[in-house]
């Protein structure tokens, strides 16, 4: 899109942080004969990768827009002035040092907020590993804005013990889980003890198969959980999977052994015992033990998020609605880029209709009035 005073609005997509398939870059080449050298351009990205890029992490796709700017921006002796991105549902922006160019993310239009208090202090970009040829001259980057703050950031992440509160269903999926493996312990464990020659040393060692492969799967599991953000994690990633695993496996088995003394020395007493037993396991684990392994969920995202490992379902693990935000964007005569980061510390939740109201007027308008305000100061940027 042509904007106003020689500047431009491009957004590429980048295949899944892949690369920049043919067709796009035909298209952008024909595009590209229109600009003109000493235009500001705004690029638009499907995900904020200069964040990881420029602290060390994966460059894959930061090479793939480093390679656009130099094949279609670079070439026409244009420059981009700005880079936007959501994905990530927090804001924060990067304002380049002893420069004027600015890399915003703003994804508070998301579904649930992200956090903001693990976020690099600096970049450096394009990064030394950058493997794109003739790349632009290395530039440093520096935090200047973000939203939520630190404070509020990490006091939202501790908000991760309400998990069970927040969400049921993922209760009754943790109760659910942990009565079958609950189940499937008691019966290695009975068939283990039990006084039963004919069954030999393979047969009760088959008697474990069903924990054993519930342990595999969630390890399995716990592995993946682990890498969900970050596939190419290193050891760090490993290690926290397995402790996760471990520690669900930990309460079952723990659950399992108090079941079994609460049969011998509390509910001793033939059928009745038996069945106050099941009882116990199919009532109690959905409820008291499951709220625990939800509880343990929690321990560990916040533990992880710390770590680097899973920040981002710390968040998503409670849903907050409130503080969105967006940004409006000027262009003066002189042809200075402003930019207002606009947030809503909360949302809206009941509405009125307006059935009659005028044909420019919206349906529906909120019941309380928003209360918008600014996030950051006005964002001054010139073409060059």
């Amino acid at each position: 899109m042509q904007l106003p005073h020689r500047w431009w609005l491009l957004a590429i997509d980048t295949q899944f942080d892949d690369y920049v398939d043919a067709p796009q870059l035909e298209y952008f080449r024909a595009v590209s004969r229109e600009i003109d050298p000493g235009d500001g351009v705004i690029l638009c990205t499907p995900s904020p990768a200069w964040v990881g890029a420029g602290s060390g992490g994966a460059t894959k796709c930061n090479d793939t827009i480093e390679f656009f700017n130099r094949e279609i921006v670079r070439a026409r002796g244009a420059q981009i002035r700005v880079m936007l991105s959501g994905d990530t549902h927090h804001y924060a922006r990067f304002a380049e040092r002893d420069g004027g160019r600015q890399l915003i993310t703003c994804g508070l239009g998301g579904a649930y907020l992200a956090a903001t208090h693990e976020l690099p202090t600096e970049l450096e970009l394009p990064p030394e590993a950058s493997r794109v040829r003739d790349p632009s001259p290395p530039t440093a980057y520096d935090l200047a804005a973000r939203y939520p703050d630190v404070k509020t950031s990490r006091r939202f992440a501790s908000g991760i013990f309400s998990l069970p509160w927040r969400n049921p269903g993922f209760w009754a999926l943790t109760g659910t889980f942990q009565t079958l493996m609950t189940l499937a312990v008691l019966y290695g464990l009975v068939s283990t003890l039990a006084d039963d020659e004919k069954r030999g040393f393979f047969g009760k060692v088959a008697s474990w198969a069903p924990a054993i492969g519930i342990g595999v799967v969630l390890v399995l599991g716990g592995l993946a959980f682990a890498r969900l953000q970050h596939p190419r994690q290193g050891p760090k990633a490993t290690v926290a999977g397995l402790l996760h695993a471990v520690a669900h496996l930990g309460l079952s088995v723990g659950w399992s052994l108090a079941v079994v003394w609460l049969h011998d020395h509390v509910l001793a007493d033939g059928q009745v015992g038996d069945w106050t037993t099941l009882a116990i396991v199919v009532l109690g684990s959905p409820l008291a033990i499951g709220f625990l392994d939800s509880e343990l969920v929690a321990v560990y995202l916040l533990l992880a998020s710390r770590a680097g490992i899973n920040l981002n379902e710390v968040m998503a693990g409670q849903s907050i609605e409130d503080h969105k935000g967006f940004l409006r964007m000027h262009i003066d005569r002189e042809g200075v880029l402003t930019i207002h980061p606009i947030r809503l510390d909360a949302i809206a939740r009941a509405w009125t209709a307006q059935p009659d109201g005028a044909p420019h007027e919206p349906w529906l308008t909120p019941a309380s009035p928003l209360r918008p305000a600014r996030m950051d100061v006005p964002i001054a940027v010139t073409r060059s």
